[in-house]
């Protein structure tokens, strides 16, 4: 053989040799070892990317509820903070409050009826009382409500915060109306603080429509029956979007007077009771609160 054909026939015998290579395409990947070629659609290793891909998804939720766990828990820590002071703060004011209105009565008293000095006076007491409310809020908020639980007719209720508000209401030109299910299951509640954190939730609304206007209180059965809705509606004038989110935080108000501790009240009551409050407004349209809790069985 010359040497030209024993060259030739070893660049032969090398070419069988080569390594295998990966190439990718289009439609696909492609491995070649020199003498078959194998083509993987992606369809192949799709299931395992799309495992990958879920894990991945499954990990920012944790860290997602994680993170909402460590927030909660920070703003519990807070409001028990900030409990606390409020009772010192209260029970500090309340004394020298006390000591000022009985003097303030007393030099009421001893005034004529003509005397000019008895409108400031007046003024007085009046501040003084408003002062003892915002003194009752605090010590109200500071206040571990621990319910007790028993079988409730939501019915008996609202119609007593309904009886109990319906002066004011009258006052300021607003028509009270309510409807129930025929079906409505008791709940399990505590009638006398679920009263109270319904009837700041009401006067709530009835404020909210100095023009006058219509409040609804309605009482529904869930779906499924598990739960009782008490929805509370006023055509007021609704809250704006920035505040609905802060309207359950203690001292956040929007009103010229008050302490904004109402509603930051009756979210901690019904939640201690195993409920649920929920709102939805519209600025000029009105708004909704949503109490749930649940049905006795």
């Amino acid at each position: 053989m010359s040497r030209t054909g024993a060259g030739t026939a070893a660049m032969a015998a090398v070419s069988g040799l080569e390594q295998p290579s990966l190439t990718c395409s289009q439609g696909g990947v492609s491995f070649c070892d020199g003498h078959t070629a194998v083509c993987m659609m992606p369809e192949e290793f799709c299931p395992m990317t799309e495992i990958l891909r879920e894990k991945d998804r499954a990990l920012g939720r944790q860290e997602a509820e994680l993170a909402e766990a460590r927030r909660q828990v920070l703003h519990l820590g807070g409001l028990a903070k900030l409990g606390e002071l409020s009772a010192v703060v209260a029970h500090e004011i309340r004394n020298p409050l006390t000591g000022i209105s009985a003097t303030a009565e007393v030099l009421m008293d001893d005034m004529a009826d003509d005397d000019l000095r008895r409108e400031s006076v007046s003024t007085i007491l009046d501040e003084i009382h408003r002062l003892d409310k915002t003194v009752r809020n605090l010590l109200d908020f500071a206040r571990d409500h621990k319910p007790f639980l028993t079988r409730v007719d939501l019915r008996g209720v609202v119609e007593r915060v309904v009886s109990n508000v319906r002066h004011e209401a009258a006052e300021r030109g607003v028509q009270i109306s309510g409807s129930c299910s025929d079906d409505l299951p008791p709940a399990v509640a505590d009638p006398e603080l679920l009263g109270q954190a319904l009837m700041n939730i009401t006067l709530n609304g009835i404020q909210a429509m100095s023009g006058g206007g219509e409040l609804r209180v309605s009482l529904r059965c869930a779906r499924g029956g598990g739960s009782i809705s008490v929805c509370i509606d006023d055509n007021g004038c609704g809250i704006d979007p920035q505040h609905l989110e802060r309207i359950f935080d203690p001292f956040f108000t929007t009103k010229a007077s008050g302490a904004g501790l109402g509603l930051a009240v009756s979210k901690k009551i019904i939640e201690a009771q195993h409920g649920s409050i929920r709102v939805r407004s519209r600025k000029g349209a009105g708004t909704t609160f949503v109490v749930e809790l649940p049905a006795a069985h």
